[in-house]
């Protein structure tokens, strides 16, 4: 069976932010592979690569406010996007 990693599965938290986000998956059988946030245009403005957690804490206070996209993608290479907004 393939490991369900669905939206309702990320946590972000708190959301918005303007300081830093905790982003988390309760899964036992995932790990978060890569992290990466795009503004509305898709453009990359923070990447984490390399990552095998449960769950970490990224800094969002250099960006500009606004909302973002927050890309999670597993280490089975599955992707969850939800919706990150800096205020």
């Amino acid at each position: 069976s393939t490991p369900s990693f669905s939206e309702n599965q990320v946590k972000v938290f708190p959301n918005p932010s303007q300081s830093s986000i905790q982003i988390s998956i309760p899964s036992l059988t995932e790990t978060m592979a890569q992290i990466r946030v795009c503004d509305v245009l898709g453009k990359t403005v923070k990447l984490i690569t390399n990552l095998n957690a449960n769950s970490m804490q990224l800094d969002v206070s250099s960006l500009e406010k606004g909302v973002y996209l927050l890309e999670v993608t597993s280490q089975s290479q599955q992707k969850i996007i939800k919706k990150l907004i800096r205020n």
